[in-house]
């Protein structure tokens, strides 16, 4: 990776990573505290404990009451974070005394305000976001958690937007709510929400129409139908090979009451059939199949909460504390992931300046030089290789001080003969080369690498470049070429591993500099 200088970053040299990491809501939460009423002897206020909580869940401490007693008030954490310390007993008192709204305002102003990357293959498809629930552990004394007769436990709804691959809304509720009524409750106005066979059911798709939203389910096989009509099946070649009985047709089914008439698309892979139901006409065949595998998404989502920010077991039992926590598990890793996109927008900006400067210099160059410099070029390049094989000959057998000058031609001789022998039996394997064309095959030869250079650099550039323009066309003509982009571009902008995570909770205390900014666009 290119090396900065410290002219690139565009912040103050002093603000640490810790810093860097929460400006964004900074000012925001600073103007929600000066708006509490404040208590005449008040000394922790909302402020701090929503810094506090920001440190808490960006690192991999698991227990609050550990990280509060065993490394805040003990002074252990890095003076540069400027934490302040305050007793457990104050700080666990703060998550009932600040209402769960305050953190819901900061969520919605972090979704709403902060420019996050979008990916382009995906918006020409509209709004989507997969919805799922997952389950979080509790202990048994968390008597409104009910989920079992023998077990207690939250479950999380989750609405995960694929355009920018982040969370935008969620419920918390028992274990035992269900997930179809959380759905409802979380409705938008021209999203299409992405769901497995848990959330098929004839009330759900009409209350998606009614709000005015689309959906793509999975619906279980044996539910009756009757088809209307048989629709091609938009899938490329290259994939044929993949799907097979794919259908694609427009069905009623036999027991909804409100008779609406949907595209189911059936394929089968594997060892099962697969059923997607769906109210958009506007979609290809194979843009329903792709939507639906990438409401895989979600479950990865889950797994980031639980294992990578290592929080699967909750610090609170309250209604309004378990809010807490969530919100702000959620906010963290939106603020995380802005860090890591703001840090390879300064990257990138940065290779794009040096790329640009290469470019002024290099068409500063006058084309009637060309043909000079072309051959200059490969002077130098002969007087190198020739000075090499003098200096590899002097060490085996020193040649004598009187021969010296007569030896130089014969060494240079030497070195054309055999340069032009090799090159002449490479180009023999493809196609013969013309004989006595020694002499004009310098700047051809010359032409050809200055002429891969270009390309290769013409290809660099177009893979330094910010996310390709919208294609939406890839999507049916060349599958494998939209998979493997939405992949990379997934990886690069969007994918927080614990690799990446352990670097920035090691360096939450350092300086935001070159350095800080290199290490956070590594993966």
């Amino acid at each position: 990776m290119q090396e900065l200088t410290s002219n690139d970053c565009i912040d103050k040299p002093q603000q640490t990573v810790f810093k860097k990491l929460i400006e964004p809501v900074d000012e925001f939460v600073a103007g929600q505290n000066n708006l509490l009423p404040k208590h005449h002897n008040q000394k922790f206020g909302y402020y701090d404990f929503f810094v506090i909580l920001v440190y808490f869940f960006t690192s991999e401490y698991s227990s609050l009451k550990l990280f509060i007693n065993g490394l805040l008030n003990k002074g252990l954490l890095a003076d540069e974070l400027k934490l302040q310390q305050v007793p457990y007993s104050t700080f666990s008192d703060a998550f009932e005394r600040f209402p769960s709204e305050l953190f819901q305002a900061v969520f919605q102003y972090v979704l709403q305000t902060l420019p996050f990357k979008q990916i382009p293959e995906l918006m020409t498809l509209g709004t989507l976001c997969c919805i799922d629930g997952s389950l979080f552990p509790v202990i048994s004394s968390m008597l409104w958690a009910d989920y079992t007769s023998t077990h207690k436990a939250v479950k999380l709804h989750l609405c995960f937007e694929l355009n920018r691959m982040m969370p935008v809304d969620f419920l918390v509720t028992a274990g035992n709510y269900n997930e179809r009524t959380a759905l409802i409750e979380m409705l938008t106005k021209g999203v299409t929400y992405i769901a497995d066979r848990g959330y098929g059911a004839f009330y759900i798709f009409h209350a998606i129409v009614e709000a005015e939203a689309h959906f793509i389910i999975r619906i279980k096989t044996n539910i009756l139908s009757v088809v209307e009509k048989s629709l091609v099946v938009q899938l490329p070649a290259s994939v044929q090979y993949i799907f097979q009985e794919v259908t694609d047709e427009l069905i009623r089914f036999k027991n909804d009451k409100h008779a609406h008439v949907y595209r189911r698309v059936r394929f089968y892979i594997g060892l099962e059939y697969f059923y997607v139901l769906t109210d958009r006409q506007d979609l290809t065949t194979f843009q329903i199949i792709m939507l639906y595998a990438y409401r895989w998404q979600i479950e990865l989502m889950f797994r980031f909460l639980k294992r990578t920010m290592n929080k699967i077991h909750l610090i609170k039992q309250s209604q309004q504390g378990v809010n807490i926590q969530f919100y702000m598990m959620l906010i963290v890793a939106l603020l995380e992931l802005r860090l890591k996109q703001e840090a390879m927008d300064i990257i990138s900006a940065k290779n794009s300046a040096d790329k640009q400067e290469e470019q002024t210099t290099n068409d500063s160059i006058p084309e009637n030089t060309e043909a000079n410099s072309k051959l200059e070029a490969l002077d130098t390049v002969l007087a190198k290789n020739s000075a090499d094989k003098q200096e590899e000959q002097t060490t085996n057998d020193s040649i004598s001080e009187n021969t010296e000058v007569n030896s130089k031609p014969e060494v240079l001789d030497t070195v054309l003969a055999k340069n032009f022998a090799d090159k002449q039996e490479k180009q023999t394997t493809d196609d013969s080369m013309p004989e006595n064309t020694e002499a004009n095959s310098k700047p051809e030869v010359l032409d050809t690498v200055l002429t891969k250079n270009s390309a290769d650099k013409q290809k660099e550039q177009t893979t330094d470049d910010s996310i390709p323009k919208r294609i939406e066309e890839n999507l049916t003509s060349s599958c494998h070429e939209f998979i493997e982009i939405l992949g990379k571009n997934v990886k690069k902008y969007w994918k927080i591993g614990i690799y990446w995570l352990t670097s920035l909770r090691n360096m939450l205390a350092s300086p935001f500099d070159k350095k800080a900014i290199q290490i956070l666009c590594e993966p």
